[in-house]
């Protein structure tokens, strides 16, 4: 059954309101998680080509390996070592950068490449990203190539034996760390709304449980489209009870204030606020803010209909005209 609360539509829009940024959380939380995925689905990437035909860096390319030579320089990156190799296709020769395991796989074309066995094994197809040759790595090539190819190589002419990129095994695209940090602020975001929608849900349930065993409903009810309504603090005063109906629900009984004042708060950087703070028969000697607003035009003109309002609900509670800053 319908709570009877629901009838009134303000205290209903609190739960929409929320219900509608739940909704807005879970899929910004859905689309920051599934992200990587559908955009890998949707652009994938395009196949690799020969790295002879490659003349980008960073793009994926593959190399055919049928001669092969034994590995000429190493490397270490702080988290594994590299190996190189130059290898030849046929046609053509490369600096290939190869994982250990594909090392082993081409054992037997080394074998083969330097005379120590007679049947050519199969070629081994190798793909990875192209990349540019370190200068040093281009010196020790040199020496590999004068060594095997052909002795009148020099610097100038290297690239015209080896070309001018090089294959890293094994290496992809990596996908941008600044579109990792935009999906990781979208899920924080919606993970953020969830869950201060599901507090605010909570907060009005319980607002309306304990106005409910107060029996308010009847009181707030009663001719409830003639209450006053400030728009700009989203508050509704009606029969001596205090409805606001912002990001979440809050039902205050206006019997209780004993002395009411307005303070203005001025803070850094900010517009001043103002504070409209009450003493209540439970903690007489204490003030507490029953409002808070920006101290602009509108919300003046509202924050003393407001006030006006509330003296002529309680017409015991006494106004303290200060001055004095918070």
């Amino acid at each position: 059954m319908e709570s009877p609360w629901r009838t009134l539509g303000p205290i209903d829009a609190v739960f929409k309101r929320n219900r509608w940024r739940m909704i807005l959380g879970i899929i910004l939380l859905a689309g920051s998680l599934s992200s990587p995925w559908l955009l890998n689905r949707m652009f994938k990437p395009a196949a690799p080509m020969p790295l002879t035909e490659v003349r980008l860096l960073n793009e994926r390319a593959k190399y055919e390996i049928q001669l092969c030579t034994e590995e000429f320089a190493s490397g270490s990156d702080g988290y594994k070592t590299n190996h190189y190799y130059l290898a030849s296709d046929g046609l053509s020769w490369r600096i290939v950068m190869l994982s250990e395991e594909t090392a082993k796989r081409c054992q037997p074309i080394i074998d083969y490449s330097y005379g120590e066995t007679q049947i050519a094994p199969l070629p081994v197809v190798v793909e990875g990203l192209s990349a540019a040759i370190p200068e040093q790595l281009q010196e020790y090539a040199l020496e590999v190539v004068q060594l095997l190819i052909d002795e009148n190589v020099d610097m100038t002419s290297l690239p015209q034996e080896i070309g001018a990129m090089m294959l890293v095994e094994g290496a992809r695209h990596a996908f941008p760390l600044a579109n990792v940090m935009v999906l990781v602020g979208i899920g924080i975001a919606g993970l953020i709304l969830i869950l201060s929608a599901r507090a605010n849900i909570k907060n009005a349930r319980m607002q309306l449980i304990d106005a409910e065993e107060g029996g308010l409903y009847g009181q707030l009810a009663e001719d409830f489209t003639k209450a006053a309504y400030y728009p700009s603090f989203k508050l509704i005063v009606h029969h001596g009870i205090l409805l606001e109906t912002g990001k979440t629900l809050r039902i205050v009984p206006l019997s209780s204030i004993l002395r009411l004042r307005c303070r203005r708060r001025f803070e850094s950087f900010q517009m001043p606020m103002m504070l409209l703070q009450v003493q209540r028969t439970e903690e007489p000697q204490t003030w507490t803010t029953l409002l808070s607003a920006r101290n602009n035009s509108r919300s003046v003109d509202e924050m003393n209909r407001l006030i006006d309002q509330l003296l002529n609900e309680v017409p015991t509670a006494v106004w303290i005209d200060e001055e004095t800053d918070a």
